[in-house]
């Protein structure tokens, strides 16, 4: 049967695919290659080849070097490739898990593999031969993580989890709990670690799913879902937020795995650090993402130019009449945004909103405009290329009048001297 692509596979699928490439590159792989020196495969042989170009199928970038490799069965002139095309495959599966570190290690982040608490001081025999069993593949029931796992086995990286490797004391579990409460009271609402959006596609229709959603429902919101409400620039720095955040705690956990094992500072302190920079950089988006989302709270409340544009860009599927009740949904969700700013942010949104009403826009447009027909006028005056006739000099005193009526006769006053040299 031919191979699936990936993309389409179940978790389950995609497991046993995921073990199949391990097993061809480890056990078939080793022995197809001789053949790229020459010589001719058996049947066993070529039955690998094509298990191999099989495998190939599953990933855009090598499907068609395995679709001609099937349909001309010449795999003594492929197999030297075929290596390449599994390490190509390689990459795009440690997408899902690797992460790299800023001092280029590499480290395979699988947040939901099943913790093993031991207590504290040495374990036991009996304790470590648990240890070792657990570590050796009773981790990680659910497919997704036996997924993760895989690819992190077959890549040869390192694993990191999220989950506690022993039992914290009581000070520890105390000053847990206090940073999470400081991290939830500054970070409410979240747009983080929610429910996921309740399509795939929440980036093209997140106003259709915002505006529809009951008031009870809003504190569930995604930052998915939130992302057409902010600026181009930062809907694309919010696409980093996950990797920022699994770095963090890569780098965290492997700082704290080091400490506990022992290491020297020295060496534990480029991933303590690594771990604050990944840590400020991804609150500095959550900062910016609040502002931005408390801006456009004020300015459906009192930007009547804003709300009307708003609307027809985001609700034009929507029928009119209920408009406003989603309108009054989206302002219930972004306004506890808005109660974090404090009143010099108010000041300033206002001004921007006065600054840019359609009056305020107008009269900027109207004193451009003017402006520019004057420096035309005064650019006309000061030329020296043109020989002063009689002519040219009734042309300066008419558009010296229109320069009079633009900027007035004080500000005007400087420019006749021109005329007067022209008449010499």
């Amino acid at each position: 049967m031919k191979q699936k692509p990936y993309n389409q596979l179940t978790a389950e699928e995609q497991l046993d695919y995921i073990q199949r490439l391990s097993k061809f590159e480890t056990l078939s792989l080793p022995v197809l290659e001789p053949y790229a020196k020459g010589g001719r495969m058996t049947s066993e042989h070529r039955r690998m080849a094509e298990e191999g170009m099989q495998l190939l199928l599953a990933f855009p970038v090598s499907r068609d070097y395995a679709e001609k490799g099937l349909y001309f069965k010449d795999y003594e002139r492929r197999v030297y490739r075929l290596r390449h095309y599994v390490e190509k495959i390689k990459d795009e599966l440690s997408k899902e898990v690797a992460v790299k570190m800023a001092d280029g290690s590499t480290f395979a982040y699988v947040p939901k593999m099943q913790q093993q608490f031991r207590r504290r001081g040495r374990p036991t025999r009996e304790e470590a031969a648990a240890m070792a069993r657990a570590m050796a593949g009773a981790q990680g029931n659910d497919v997704a993580t036996r997924k993760q796992q895989a690819i992190a086995q077959m890549l040869g990286i390192e694993i990191v989890t999220n989950q506690t490797i022993r039992e914290k004391n009581n000070e520890e579990l105390a000053e847990e709990r206090k940073a999470k409460e400081e991290a939830e009271a500054k970070q409410n609402p979240t747009l983080f670690d929610k429910l996921p959006a309740t399509d795939g596609s929440a980036a093209a229709n997140s106003q259709e799913v915002i505006g529809a959603l009951p008031p009870s429902a809003l504190d569930r919101a995604t930052l998915s879902q939130l992302s057409f409400l902010l600026s181009p620039e930062l809907a694309t720095a919010v696409e980093s937020v996950r990797e920022l955040r699994n770095r963090a705690s890569v780098a965290s956990e492997k700082a704290k795995l080091m400490a506990q094992r022992g290491d020297k500072p020295e060496d534990i302190e480029p991933y303590a650090q690594e771990a604050a920079e990944a840590t400020e950089a991804y609150e500095r988006i959550y900062e910016r993402v609040d502002t931005e989302l408390a801006t456009v709270y004020l300015r459906l409340k009192e930007d009547q130019a804003f709300r009307d544009d708003f609307t027809k860009k985001h609700y034009s599927n929507v029928s009119s009449a209920a408009i406003p009740s989603q309108l009054s949904n989206l302002e219930k969700l972004l306004k506890p945004y808005y109660q974090k700013q404090d009143k010099s942010f108010s000041e300033r949104v206002r001004k921007m909103i006065a600054d840019n009403n359609p009056e305020a826009v107008a009269e900027k447009k109207a004193a451009a405009e003017k402006k520019a027909a004057a420096e035309k006028i005064i650019k006309y005056l000061r030329r020296q290329d043109k020989e002063n006739t009689p002519r040219r000099i009734q042309g300066m005193e008419k558009k010296y009048e229109e320069l009079v009526a633009l900027i007035g006769e004080e500000e005007a006053k400087p420019y006749y001297a021109f005329i007067e040299k022209a008449r010499g």
